[in-house]
């Protein structure tokens, strides 16, 4: 090989042999230089560890799991210029000048056309390395053809010491990497080599070596029975991880083609380890298992098509998880589209082919439409423009001279991406392209963004030089641009500044959709708007002419929508948008997005699993009366039936309905919902289609004498009510609000004569306001799930129903119940206190939400008109001054309803005309709160509602004005009244509000049975002569001066309602008539005259004040006083205890109207009192089971919510539950569900939302002894918070291990789940590894449980660094600490559980405890460490302690681990301290303790004190002659004294 000055030369590349190939390897000189250059993919790990032995360059591959694209010209530049660097550097590094031989070492031992081709270049390389260089060095390229043996007997002659090789060994043993196993492998084969008898020490290194090269050179390797358990379980890992790549290889390789490394070393393969899946043969769901085990996997940057081929792997085993069938198809429209650019195998073509196809017919079926509106305001980011690009047609310069005139610091990449896409999108417009397939390019040239200039109130972009930003604002002047500039208003405030530059809001967009792409976008907003489905994003433009992205959304369930309402209001969704961007900074468009909340609320159309389950149920009966609480959406049913009717084509001739409301104003509301959801199930609907509908709709409301027909008209979008023809026969009637119509003495006009089919009765008899409500003889089922309003709103008003069952809602927590209760005063009005009182709870709504407009959101409701008329005069001049930058108008419901919202012309094609917000009124409603029936309004204030409990038929209005006026509000709910003596708001003077989250007591565990008490009291005083002298005007209704003689008089009516009322019996009235059984009867007593008179003169007992997180009381401007409130729901006598589950699934009461076929029919119609089923007795178990259960599981009738139902009630809490009753649960399962009574496969379905009933019969009423629910982290948290109330009585072994991981989808119910574990006495096993999702509130749960029978427990990594329960940790582990049984407890790598959870442990008696394993509990990252003594007190009083693991616990303070110089483990035969007492240690000082402890363990037979080497000379000298005679395998424990002990 010749070399000459100043030039390179290659010499001609021949075969390989021995002769030369050895003597290269081996060149040290220093003007040689070796680099391995050229390496088949899968040998690059071997290849790479016998380079870093020999110290030989490599120049191959690409480090990290992603290697670069191998086909096309573009990778063959790629691997050039990485070996020309490697060269280049080892030149670089050589200090004396040439020549210099290089050799470029190729390995053969694969047929690699790509390895090939890398040969046949060598030439080229090494010009391209002198061109590079450019100097004088003397250099020649040799290439020599290498195998992989031939670097394997290189490294055999190498010479190493045993101490290397031993260093090595505990390198490999502390990081457990594949690069440590391969150095330790190569270097025990060298060691081997060099003695024919090495020493016993270096035997044990080369023994595991050669374990350790059967795993990594894949051979395979025998079970492993190596004493070192540190070891073993090091190779255990190495062993699975090569099984994981052989599963990983044809997947990714031959299947998905994705430019991937799946070797042992690859993060793919070791997360497949971690995530313990299935590498057998018989798990034919292992692609699908691994695709979502690397979900989070970041792709490395440049590997383009590796990126896309992985994202199209995940996407394809996710897509089916889409609920949403639009979403779905797109989503495999792109998955077909790249998968065909890609050239996948045809069998995976056709499968995708095959799943849109289903999801077209599914479509065909279920026909979805979905507004568009989720509008994102983007606003520019200077940090974004840090280019400048060079202007072609101005040299030397960049953009910023022609735009600006400067350079400015922003920069102008912008401009050039922009005249790109101008340029792209003429020339596809000139090629005659189709403008779908145009849209995105559409989407990114904006005509507006080409205006050079802007007029005065445009909305722009504007430089702010004073603060260095851009700015949004508006322009108020312009003069000259290149002079003065535009002066700009800011967006939010009268601000101005003046600017140079401005630019269109197209250009933030632009900025923002470039940066991320369509792809990326929709990827970051799925996971941003959790349970709402991203169906696309473009751009668009409000009626401002801002720019915007346009999300559109698919909203599923209402419970989606609340939850997307109340982020929204919190703030929370911007910030996690903003984040999700990576700090790009948008804003939710305020008045669009609760025009898209209020239009999607009317659009939705899927029932809850409550409704629709009722909604099926009642299709069985013609005549169905269905009873709910306000807000359970009863209309929302009925609306769902009568759409069915009117587009049933079926029907000849058409179907007509009759629809019965008390008031104009719900028939109006009505009428919007049903052409609502017309125009939404068929967005090309038009308004004469709709008209068409409606003809054969008929309306009738109070007095009930004329049938009217809607109509809309098609300019005004307003509907018109006209006199109706006669109809023989309606196919359906749709009575509402029926306990107004059947209230006694109400005249039921033409309704009697009218003929129907079919009959809906729609009920809330808490809203009723008489004494007798007569209803037909009809079916009756029932819905206690709220969904219209919030959790705080539902249990404020729950205080003022009649009835004491539980009520539950779907929503969110949402704002507290605020309340302005105020005094009366001499110098104003009593209207002029109203209207300031007023004028601040607006202002309160609107400093809760700013900048966000009032517009027909907001409701007055007011006790009468005479009311009305006053407030109104007195309220408009107080809020024009309070809030002068608004401009109010009040409405009445009628008017409010009569317009149809706007959304009706965005449905139907119509244009709409914006206004701008300076322009817009705000109108808020004002009204009596009678018209109110089965209305709602997102805020509602309810405005002098209140009036004195006189105990007759008056208080019966006052209560369900009350309960109507709260439950009319979907979000926020605030009381406005004047203080009344002995009144209903009285209680709330004596209200704390405690500024804390609703808590699970307030929120399920009571009812309150005071105003049930109250109406009873006045129905049963009806028949008094006294009480019959009701106030004739409002003027007497309200409270009068406080005077003595009032007293007197108020003292002498009640002592007359006294004596009359004295004899008669409990439960009936005056008048003999037998009180409402619909009411509950709590048991009164007579009330004397003296208590009577003591209560009217303040002289009653104390009533301590409450605290609630429901009741905001801060406005309140009165006094707390200490006379007890006639009704107070928050007093302890008032409590009643009601079922604290959710109702997801709830009974279904039987017809009341049949006569009971048996003994215990009294119990099979649900009803319970104070907890306790009636007519119920212990006695009657076998009856009861025989005619209610088993009837449920008839296998030719089985229907699981009906299954559920009749479980429920048999089994209600306090009662038995009899063994017989579990075994048939159990027996019965595997014949009748669908299941086959498998727990695991019911959960499977229910993450699908399939089987759901099913899965809580199992769980509920048929868990025995064993219940093993591994790997279900897909099911809902709705189902485990049903697990409450789950009887569990036999229970022993329980698992749930990674039910509660990353993944899991129902991790907010774990707390159902763990109060349900609290209560198993019998648990003997329990098992809950990876459960790092619990919340902390969940595991709290466990404070108080009982597990005296608990031998093993397994909580690995539960309170890990990604827990989020961490802090709950303290309930869990003083319920561990009363474990007295315990022989096994693992809590490997909690190390975020505070301090003060690991001190519940102090008084632990673990007296049979065996194995504790707590590895790196205490490592570098834990949070507790300061309570680690009162683990290790507990540990030192475990006397038969067999096991004990402590590895990496190098935080243990010296003061914890000097709990243990009691320790007593004389029974203990393996322990694990590695890295405890090492560099970094904080507890070195306390070893000698440790070590005092362990030289009392006779039985000792493995010890690890791995990187213990801060452990003081002075502390091994502890360790006498012959301490551990058993002692077989050891690690770091000094060899002097290993020999001695």
């Amino acid at each position: 090989m010749g070399c000459c000055q100043g030039s390179a030369s290659v010499v001609p590349l021949g075969p390989p042999s021995n002769e030369d190939r050895l003597p290269l390897i081996f060149r040290t000189a220093d003007n040689s230089i070796q680099i391995c250059t050229s390496c088949p993919s899968n040998l690059y790990n071997h290849v790479e560890a016998l380079c870093s032995e020999l110290d030989i360059r490599t120049a191959f591959g690409r480090k990290g799991d992603f290697m670069e694209d191998t086909e096309g010209e573009d990778w063959f530049g790629k691997w050039q210029n990485r070996v020309l660097q490697s060269l280049d550097d080892a030149l670089q590094a050589k200090n004396r000048e040439g020549p210099f031989s290089i050799y470029s070492l190729m390995i053969t031992d694969e047929d690699n056309i790509n390895c090939k081709r890398e040969q046949e270049n060598m030439e080229e390389l090494a010009d391209a390395l002198q061109h590079q260089r450019g100097d004088s060095l003397s250099f020649s390229v040799s290439p020599c053809l290498v195998c992989v043996q031939d670097l394997t007997t290189a490294v055999r002659s190498l010479h190493r010491k045993e101490h290397d090789v031993q260093r090595a060994y505990e390198q490999f043993l502390k990081s457990g990497k594949h690069k440590d196993a391969w150095s330790f492998y190569l270097m025990t084969m060298a060691l081997k080599a060099q003695t024919s008898s090495p020493r016993p020490s270096a035997q044990r290194l080369i023994d595991r070596g050669d374990v350790l090269g059967t795993i990594l050179t894949e051979k395979g390797t025998d079970q492993l029975n190596d004493r070192d358990t540190r070891f073993c379980e090091r190779a255990e890992w190495l062993l699975r991880c090569a099984d994981a790549s052989r599963c990983i290889r044809p997947i990714v390789d031959k299947r998905w083609k994705i430019p991937i490394r799946f070797d042992p070393q690859s993060r793919l393969a070791q997360w497949a380890v971690a995530q313990e899946l299935d590498l057998s043969e018989t798990n034919l769901d292992f692609e699908r298992d691994f695709a979502s085990c690397i979900r989070d996997f970041a792709p490395s940057k440049g590997n383009r098509k590796g990126h896309l081929r992985l994202q199209l792997f995940q996407r394809w085993h996710r897509a089916s998880d889409i609920q949403v069938a639009l979403q779905r198809e797109e989503e495999l429209k792109w998955i077909l589209q790249e998968a065909r650019q890609a050239e996948l195998p045809d069998d995976l073509l056709n499968g995708v082919e095959s799943k849109l196809k289903e999801c077209k017919e599914e479509l065909q079926k279920d026909v979805w439409y979905f507004v568009e509106m989720l509008h994102l305001r983007p606003k520019v980011q200077s940090a974004r423009y840090d280019k400048h690009p060079r202007d072609p047609e101005n040299e030397g310069k960049c953009f910023c001279y022609k735009l600006y005139g400067q350079r400015m610091v922003w920069g102008c990449s912008w401009q050039k991406r922009y005249l790109e896409y101008v340029r792209e999108a003429v020339a596809a417009i000139q090629k005659g392209q189709d403008k779908e397939e145009l849209a995105w390019q559409y989407h990114r040239v904006d005509e507006h963004g080409l205006k050079q200039d802007f007029p005065a109130g445009y909305p722009v972009d504007a430089w702010c030089e004073a603060t260095k930003l851009w700015r949004r604002g508006v322009v108020k002047e312009k003069t000259t641009r290149q002079e003065d500039g535009w002066t700009i208003r800011c967006e939010h405030g009268d601000d101005t500044f003046r600017s140079k530059f401005v630019c269109d809001t197209s250009l933030a967009t632009k900025e923002l959709l470039d940066h991320f792409g369509h792809l990326k976008l929709r990827e970051i907003f799925t996971e941003c708007l959790e349970r709402v489905s991203v169906l696309d994003v473009c751009t668009s433009r409000l009626g401002s002419d801002v720019s915007v992205l346009m999300i559109n959304l698919g909203v599923p369930t209402i419970g989606s929508l609340h939850h997307l309402r109340d982020r929204f209001f919190s703030g929370k969704l911007e910030e996690d948008i903003t984040a999700g961007l990576s700090d790009w900074h948008v804003e939710v468009d305020n008045g669009h997005f609760l025009e898209f909340y209020e239009h999607t609320l009317l659009a939705l159309k899927d029932l809850t699993p409550h409704q629709q389950k009722h909604l099926q149920h009642i299709q069985r009966f013609d005549e169905v009366h269905l009873s709910a609480p306000a807000g359970a959406g009863k209309t929302f049913v009925a609306v769902q039936r009568v759409v069915d009717v009117l587009t049933d084509k079926t029907e000849e001739p058409p179907a007509h309905v009759l629809y019965v409301a008390p008031t104009v104003e719900l028939i109006y509301h009505f009428i919007q919902w049903i052409v609502v959801r017309l125009a939404s199930q068929a967005a090309s609907r038009l308004v004469t289609d709709i008209n068409q509908l409606l003809q054969r709709l008929v309306v009738l409301h109070s007095p009930y004498q004329e049938l009217l027909s809607p109509m809309l008209d098609e300019k005004d979008r307003c509907v018109a009510l006209k006199v109706a023809g006669s109809i023989d026969t309606f196919a359906l009637q749709v009575v509402d609000e029926g306990h107004t119509l059947f209230a006694e003495g109400v005249d039921y006009g033409i309704l009697g004569d009218l003929k129907s089919r079919r009959k809906l009765l729609l009920s809330d008899e808490s809203q009723a306001a008489t004494v007798n409500t007569r209803f037909p003889k009809m079916h009756k089922a029932s819905l206690m799930e709220v969904v219209r309003s919030t959790r705080q709103i539902v249990l404020g008003a729950k205080s003022f129903r009649s009835q004491t069952g539980a009520v539950t809602s779907i929503g969110t927590d949402g704002p507290p119940l605020k309340s302005f209760l105020f005094d009366g005063s001499d110098a104003k009005g009593e209207f002029e206190l109203y209207a300031q009182h007023v004028a601040d709870a607006i202002a309160h709504v609107a400093d809760a939400y700013p900048n966000i407009s009032l517009h027909q959101r907001l409701a007055l409701l007011v006790p009468d008109q005479e009311f009305l008329v006053q407030l109104k005069t007195a309220l408009a001049p107080v809020l024009k001054s309070k809030l002068p930058d608004r401009h109010l108008q009040f409405i009445s419901f009628k008017e409010s309803l009569r317009s149809l919202p706007e959304l009706f012309r965005t449905l139907c094609g119509q244009p709409v005309t914006v206004q701008k917000p300076e322009q817009r009124s705000e109108h808020l409603v004002l009204d009596t709160v009678s018209v109110t029936d089965g209305l709602e309004k997102l805020i509602v204030i309810c405005v002098g509602l209140d009036a004195p409990i006189r105990r007759g038929a008056r208080d019966l209005v006052t209560r369900a004005n009350l309960y109507k006026g709260i439950s009319r509000a979907q979000l926020m709910a605030i009381v406005v009244n004047k203080r009344v003596q002995n009144g209903w708001f009285d209680f709330l003077t004596n209200i704390r509000y405690s500024g804390k989250e609703l808590s699970e007591e307030e929120a399920s565990k009571y009812g309150s049975q005071a105003a049930a008490k109250i109406c009873q009291e006045a129905k049963d005083g009806m028949g008094s002569a006294a009480q019959e002298e009701e106030p004739r005007s409002r003027e007497e209704a309200r409270p009068q001066p406080s005077i003595p003689d009032e007293r007197q008089a108020d003292l002498k009516k009640e002592n007359s309602h006294v004596e009359r009322s004295q004899p008669e019996t409990r439960g009936t009235n005056a008048a003999g008539k037998k009180a409402d059984p619909a009411i509950s009867q709590p048991q009164t007593r007579s009330t004397s005259a003296a208590e009577r008179e003591s209560e009217l003169t303040g002289d009653s007992e104390t009533t301590p004040q409450h605290e609630s997180s429901i009741w905001d009381t801060r406005s309140n401007t009165v006094s707390a006083h200490a006379r007890k409130p006639m009704f107070d729901p928050f007093a302890e006598e008032s409590r009643v205890p009601v079922n604290s589950e959710e109702f997801l699934l709830d009974p279904m009461p039987q017809d009341p109207t049949t006569e009971p076929a048996n003994p215990c029919a009294a119990f099979s119609d649900g009803r319970i009192a104070n907890g306790i089923p009636t007519a119920y007795t212990l006695n009657a178990v076998g009856d009861c089971w025989s005619c209610q259960v088993k009837e449920a599981f008839r296998a030719d009738r089985f229907d699981a919510p009906s299954a559920l139902a009749a479980l429920k009630n048999f089994a209600a809490p306090g009662l038995p539950y009899p063994d017989e009753a579990r075994a048939f649960v159990v027996q019965e399962s595997k014949r009748v569900m669908r299941c086959g009574g498998d727990v695991k496969k019911a959960a499977g379905a229910a993450a699908r939302g399939e089987l759901l009933e099913e899965l809580l019969i199992l769980l509920r009423f048929g868990v025995g002894e064993e219940l093993h629910m591994e790997f279900c982290n897909k099911v809902p948290a709705a189902a485990w918070r049903q697990l409450r109330g789950a009887r569990w009585e036999k229970l022993q072994t329980a698992t749930f291990s990674l039910c509660f991981n990353e993944d899991s989808q129902g991790s907010e119910g774990a707390g159902g789940l763990l109060s349900a574990l609290a209560r198993c006495s019998q648990l003997q096993e329990l098992r809950m590894q990876f459960c790092n999702k619990v919340p902390a509130e969940a595991w709290r749960q466990l404070r108080d449980a009982r597990w005296e029978k608990l031998r093993k427990a397994d909580f690995e990594r539960c309170f890990d660094e990604d827990s989020q329960g961490a802090e709950g940790a303290g309930g869990l582990l003083s319920a561990l600490a009363r474990c007295s049984q315990l022989q096994e407890l693992r809590m490997q790598f909690c190390n975020k559980v505070p301090a003060e959870a690991w001190r519940q442990l102090r008084d632990a008696r673990w007296e049979k405890l065996r194995k504790a394993d707590f590895e790196r509990c205490f490592d570098e990252d834990s949070q507790g460490a300061e309570g680690a003594g009162g683990l290790l007190s507990a540990l030192a009083r475990c006397s038969q302690l067999q096991e004990l693991h402590m590895a990496e616990c190098e935080k243990v303070p010296a003061e914890a681990w000097r709990q243990l110089r009691d320790a007593r483990w004389e029974k203990l035969k393996s322990a694990n301290f590695y890295g405890c007492f090492g560099d970094g240690a904080q507890g070195a000082e306390g070893a000698h303790v440790l070590l005092s402890a362990l030289a009392r363990c006779s039985e000792m037979q493995a010890l690890n004190m791995n990187l213990c080497d801060r452990i003081p000379a002075e502390a091994w000298e502890q360790l006498s002659d012959g301490v551990w005679p058993a002692l077989l395998a050891h690690v770091d424990v000094p060899e002097r004294l290993f020999r001695r002990v």
